[in-house]
């Protein structure tokens, strides 16, 4: 799939200059947008939060924490925009890919191959089976405690261990996966409902605490 779906394209200076900044508006803006609602809808306010016995800073600081010069470094590749599990079928040795994201931060004929990579962790990590199920939970302990637990597949756990060997022998930026695997859990919070809204938040924060904190 590599070869054949995520071809980088050769853009000229003034496309990579628009591509460069379109990653760093849908990166950057969308999540500051994103946890913004997500405080709205739930009435909570950014805070000092320790996530299963891990002390995480204020979200405002995490985001301030990242690169994001870096982070906006994208590779431009015809991309699929929501990569998860259920959306990617194997049938007659072809695999078949669903409900494509119609863009990226506007861009309709490449995106950020990181965005991609960062959605098929996302779903190692949570699968739709996971919230079907409901094999998910949180727990507040006070006020600024908390814990967060989900069911993991022993399946996708290995999967999850060759996924990161295919980032390790093709040069992504693991560290970079990660970040914006929890920025996704962050962006995605305050699109559903409660508790799964404040389990992704927990998450995400956790989860991009971790990340930043990664040599």
């Amino acid at each position: 799939m590599q070869k054949k779906f995520w071809v980088k394209k050769n853009l000229n200076s003034k496309k990579n200059f628009i591509f460069l900044k379109k990653c760093h508006e849908f990166y950057y803006e969308k999540t500051y947008s994103r946890i913004n609602l997500f405080y709205e809808k739930n009435n909570l306010s950014d805070s000092y939060d320790v996530i299963n016995n891990v002390k995480t800073p204020k979200i405002s600081h995490l985001i301030n924490s990242i690169n994001w010069k870096q982070m906006s470094m994208g590779i431009p590749v015809k991309f699929h925009g929501d990569l998860h599990l259920e959306n990617i079928l194997y049938q007659n040795n072809k695999f078949y890919l669903l409900d494509w994201r119609e863009d990226f931060a506007g861009l309709t004929d490449y995106g950020d191959i990181y965005y991609d990579l960062a959605k098929i962790n996302h779903g190692f990590i949570i699968d739709h089976n996971v919230i079907k199920k409901k094999k998910y939970n949180i727990k507040f302990i006070n006020s600024n405690k908390v814990r967060v637990n989900y069911l993991q597949s022993n399946q996708n756990i290995i999967c999850k261990e060759i996924f990161y060997n295919f980032l390790k022998r093709n040069n992504y930026s693991i560290k970079k996966v990660e970040i914006l695997t929890a920025l996704i859990y962050l962006n995605i919070a305050g699109l559903h409902h409660y508790p799964y809204s404040i389990f992704l938040y927990y998450l995400g924060k956790l989860e991009l605490t971790k990340a930043i904190n990664r040599k």
